[in-house]
């Protein structure tokens, strides 16, 4: 697994995540807007704030760790900061 070396912004929405084999503790991930990607939410540090808000429309602060190329598995984010973009309207 590779981990990006500086802070990423996504935005979308919180959706329930079946768990991985490799990460049985992910619970939530990020749909990116506009794609049918997904982000799988590491319960550490800010993430473990974003069980309770499913559904809700964020951005997300993170630094990507993607799975090595030849394993097909999500990718995960460990979460510095966030923001409850349904908060702002």
């Amino acid at each position: 697994m590779s981990l990006s070396a500086a802070p990423l912004t996504l935005r979308g929405t919180l959706v329930p995540f079946t768990s991985a084999p490799s990460d049985p503790q992910c619970r939530v991930a990020l749909e990116q807007s506009g794609s049918s990607l997904l982000f799988a939410i590491l319960p550490r540090g800010a993430g473990i704030d974003l069980d309770d808000m499913v559904g809700s429309s964020l951005e997300l602060v993170c630094t990507v760790q993607r799975p090595a190329p030849d394993d097909e598995g999500a990718a995960f984010v460990h979460v510095r900061s966030y923001r409850d973009l349904d908060a702002d309207i």
